[in-house]
């Protein structure tokens, strides 16, 4: 084989959609945005003060008392200007505004648009963390998710006589599994069969804020230009028996510290405290592939294949979960933002050694 047969045959679609070329985007995603990451940990350092601390202990934090901290006192001020509260949409019509069909369309489209925004829980609090990730990372992100309810009820299913074969099939062409009951009468031509079928009996949209280190995408000068987007998920077992079967459970390992990047997602000892299975979860990889408009699931651990590959939950133009990330002083050289405290923490620092 040739090189560039076999260029050809690694830049094919089979490659680009198996689990290694997969491993080595998001590799090199993790490198792209290494600098940003240390750095976002360094500004919530500074932010909690635990910069000058030689570690996370409890007690060392409570015996720590500096003097001022100018990174939270402006944080804090600033936080209001850029979010203070849930936003009131506004739709209106955009040509014809004496249609008062139209106009009574946008009227109800804002009202529901309002109070979904206002009922939900999470909302408020993911637009919150967001901006604080803003101010301290230079990037927020905020994604939607999508969720149901099922129940399982009985439907009659229409059935028709075959006469080539005596039996019954379906409005499809199908044929009924002989063991299956057929009701209706022959004076209406009317025939069906009771089945139990899964039908969705509730359906919702929430809000979900995403940690700056959990948030990758394809390397990229402008957003339009990404080609996917990823989201890091730290589940328990359980969790994952929930979502990908009790196979793909048993394959995984579980264990938080091996699958986070050591230099700045070490699992600290109020993790531990906080949270019992903080060291007792598999790190899975939701990445949303915009060119196949498929989503994938995919772990380290098990990086031999995807644990699943499925359709978008829901169709929207841009087809990710999230919008733009906020960026704060990014240049047009690269999608990576900066926090606003950078460019004065010189002054800073010499002012704390006054």
């Amino acid at each position: 084989m040739d090189y560039e047969t076999s260029k050809k045959t690694k830049k094919g679609m089979g490659f680009l959609e198996s689990p290694t070329y997969w491993k080595q985007q998001l590799e090199a995603s993790r490198r792209y945005l290494r600098t940003y990451r240390q750095r976002a940990n360094r500004m919530y350092d500074r932010f909690e003060q635990d910069n000058e601390m030689s570690n996370n202990s409890l007690v060392r934090r409570e015996e720590y008392m500096p003097r001022s901290n100018i990174l939270w006192a402006n944080t804090k001020i600033e936080a209001p200007t850029l979010y203070s509260r849930v936003p009131k949409p506004v739709c209106t019509v955009k040509w014809d505004h004496s249609n008062q069909i139209t106009s009574r369309a946008a009227e109800l489209i804002e009202q529901n648009t309002a109070f979904e925004v206002e009922e939900s829980d999470r909302f408020d609090t993911s637009m919150r963390e967001c901006i604080q990730d803003l101010q301290l990372s230079g990037r927020g992100v905020v994604r939607v998710t999508y969720d149901f309810d099922t129940q399982l009820v009985e439907e009659e299913i229409p059935v028709f006589p075959d006469n080539i074969t005596g039996g019954w099939v379906y409005g499809d062409g199908s044929p009924v599994p002989p063991d299956k009951e057929v009701n209706g009468t022959e004076l209406g031509r009317t025939y069906f069969i009771l089945e139990q079928v899964e039908k969705i009996t509730n359906e919702r949209i929430d809000y979900e804020y995403i940690q700056f280190d959990h948030f990758n995408h394809s390397v990229s000068r402008k957003w339009e230009r990404v080609k996917w987007v990823s989201f890091d998920n730290y589940l328990t077992r359980d969790e994952v028996a929930e979502k990908f079967g009790e196979k793909v459970a048993s394959k995984l390992t579980y264990s938080a510290r091996a699958e986070q990047e050591t230099e700045d997602e070490a699992v600290t000892l109020e993790e531990d405290i906080i949270d019992d299975d903080a060291n007792n979860r598999a790190l899975v990889v939701e990445i949303w592939d915009k060119k196949a408009r498929k989503v994938r699931f995919f772990s380290p651990c098990y990086p031999e294949e995807f644990l699943l590959v499925t359709d978008p939950p829901f169709n929207v133009p841009d087809f990710f979960p999230c919008p733009k990330p906020l960026y704060a002083n990014k240049t047009n050289r690269s999608l990576i933002g900066r926090p606003d405290f950078i460019y004065y923490e010189a002054h800073v620092n010499e002012l704390r050694s006054i």
